[in-house]
C-alpha cells in the first residue's frame, strides 16, 4: 500500500514519508480534497487521517530532516508562498 499511496500524493503536492505508514504533504488542495484523492485510491477498510499542521503548533522529536523539510514547508505556509 505504500507505494500507492506515494504515486497519489505525488499527484497532490510535494510530500515525504515518514515510516511505512505516515506522510506528510504540502499541498494548495484542501484537507477533504486530500481525503478524498487518497481514498479512492487505497483498499476498502483501509483508513485515511488527514490533518493540518500549523507551524505554532508543532512540537515534538524526530529525525533532522523532517524538521528540515516541515520547517520549510510552515515557513512557506507562513508568508504565503
Amino acid at each position: 500500500m505504500p507505494i500507492v499511496i506515494d504515486t497519489k500524493l505525488s499527484t497532490i503536492g510535494d510530500w515525504i514519508r515518514v515510516n511505512q505508514y505516515q506522510w506528510f504533504l504540502y499541498s494548495d488542495r484542501t484537507k477533504n480534497e486530500v481525503a478524498e484523492q487518497v481514498s479512492a485510491s487505497i483498499a476498502t477498510g483501509d483508513n485515511v487521517l488527514v490533518a493540518v499542521i500549523a507551524p505554532e503548533f508543532a512540537q515534538g522529536k524526530a529525525p533532522q530532516w523532517i524538521w528540515e523539510w516541515l520547517n520549510e514547508k510552515m515557513s512557506k505556509q507562513v508568508i504565503g508562498t
